[in-house]
């Protein structure tokens, strides 16, 4: 009799981490990783694909894809969200340590003196849509930002 009762809450014990696991862990990506650089999306998805991001794409190519969402604008759409804590904006896709960012400051991750993606966290300022230069804007406003070799 007790061998039943055992394997019962063995069983929900079971469905109840996988139904956990499954449907309420992934819904709350905290990072959001947006490209807008040149090169292929392909490179940029094998580079930066991993659990518990989400990647967007803000270039004008629209092809359907399961693992990549279409936007207009990074900072609009990063700015609407209230899921995301923080956004790593690339350039180009090369590996950064974004996982390891948890600060409130704008961060710039640097290889070769060319700017390959920066870390931003929720601002009080937003750029304009039609800025080009995000990080200098920001140092424009009076924003430190920290550059970081990679």
């Amino acid at each position: 009799m007790i061998a039943k009762y055992f394997i019962f809450l063995v069983l929900i014990s079971t469905w109840s981490l996988g139904y956990y696991v499954h449907f309420i862990a992934p819904m709350g990506a905290p990072t959001m990783i947006a490209f807008v650089g040149k090169t292929h999306e392909l490179e940029f998805r094998h580079a930066f694909h991993s659990d518990n991001v989400d990647l967007w794409s803000f270039r004008s190519t629209r092809k359907s894809n399961r693992f990549l969402r279409h936007g207009s604008s990074p900072f609009e759409t990063f700015k609407k969200s209230r899921s995301y804590t923080g956004m790593l904006l690339v350039n180009e896709p090369v590996q950064v340590p974004y996982w390891e960012v948890g600060t409130g400051s704008v961060l710039e991750f640097v290889r070769q003196n060319k700017t390959v993606s920066s870390w931003w966290p929720k601002l009080r300022k937003w750029p304009p849509k039609k800025c080009l230069d995000h990080l200098q804007w920001y140092k424009r406003q009076g924003g430190q930002v920290t550059r970081i070799l990679v």
